[in-house]
């Protein structure tokens, strides 16, 4: 059987070897999490939030920009104040 080598933006699930779209804003995202709420790295302008796994424009309430985990081609993190 061929597994399905899924895009930038897309992440495959692995019961039915389907490629699922990930959260808007993600650009790399993780089935195993969930493919809505697993992104692992955000797009260009965005940061991600692991307390749920979404990537924002604006960090949370109580979290800020880690400007070190941000680089030309993904976004970045938000840390704890």
């Amino acid at each position: 059987m061929c597994v399905p080598v899924c895009s930038e933006g897309y992440t495959l699930n692995t019961t039915d070897n389907i490629c699922y779209q990930c959260n808007t804003n993600c650009k790399i995202c993780n089935s195993t999490i969930g493919w809505y709420h697993g992104c692992n790295l955000c797009k260009i302008g965005y940061w991600l939030y692991d307390g749920d796994g979404l990537c924002y424009e604006i960090c949370p309430i109580g979290y800020t920009f880690d400007y070190t985990s941000n680089t030309s081609t993904a976004g970045g993190k938000c840390i704890t104040c």
